[in-house]
C-alpha cells in the first residue's frame, strides 16, 4: 500500500530536505515547514500521523499531541515514538562529561518513556504501548556530533567542548 500523498512536516528545512531525498519517487510528496505546536493543516486532514523521536524537541509536547489529534481524521492513527529513560546511556554519559549535562537530563523529563504515556493517553481514547529493545552501535562520529548538538546542552557547546566529545566518542567507538 502506498499513500496517495505523503506529507513531510518539520520545523527544520534541512530535516525536510534530508527526508525527502531518502524517499523514492513512488510517493507523491509534499514538504511543509511547520511547527508541531501549530500545524498548518485543516482539522481531520490525515489518515495517519507519525511523530518519531521529536516531541521532546517541542516546548509543550501536550500541545503538539493536541495538534496531532486535531489533524487526524476520525479513526485515524497516530504513531508516536520516544526514547526509553535508559536508552543511549553511553552517548548521554559522554554528553554529560563534555557539556556538563546530558541531553537526556533535559529531554527525558519532557517526553521520555515515563512522561509520554500519560500525555498520549490524555489525547487519544485508544493507546497501544510497545517497548522495542534492540542494540545498535553508532560508528559515525559526525552523526553522533550532529545528534548531540541538535538540542541542549550540546547546541550551545563551545568548540573545545565539542572536540572533547569527539575525542571521547572516538575512544569509546574503538574500544
Amino acid at each position: 500500500w502506498t499513500p496517495e500523498t505523503l506529507t513531510l512536516a518539520d520545523i527544520s528545512e534541512g530535516m525536510l530536505q534530508d527526508a525527502a531525498a531518502r524517499l523514492d519517487d513512488s510517493y507523491r510528496l509534499d514538504t511543509v515547514l511547520a511547527d508541531a505546536m501549530a500545524l498548518p493543516f485543516d482539522d481531520a486532514s490525515f489518515d495517519d500521523v507519525v511523530a518519531m523521536h521529536m516531541l521532546y524537541h517541542t516546548s509543550d509536547p501536550a500541545q503538539a499531541l493536541s495538534e496531532i489529534c486535531r489533524v487526524l481524521k476520525p479513526g485515524g492513527r497516530a504513531i508516536v515514538t520516544t526514547v526509553g529513560d535508559d536508552d543511549l546511556k553511553a552517548l548521554c554519559d559522554l554528553s554529560r562529561d563534555a557539556f556538563g549535562s546530558s541531553g537526556s537530563d533535559l529531554l527525558f523529563p519532557v517526553f521520555g518513556a515515563r512522561r509520554a504515556a500519560p500525555l498520549v493517553a490524555a489525547q487519544f481514547d485508544t493507546v497501544t504501548h510497545a517497548v522495542c529493545r534492540d542494540t545498535f552501535r553508532i560508528d559515525d562520529t559526525a552523526a553522533a556530533v550532529d545528534y548531540i548538538t541538535s538540542f541542549p546542552p550540546g547546541e550551545a557547546a563551545a568548540p573545545e567542548q565539542i572536540e572533547r566529545f569527539k575525542t571521547r566518542f572516538e575512544s569509546m567507538r574503538r574500544a
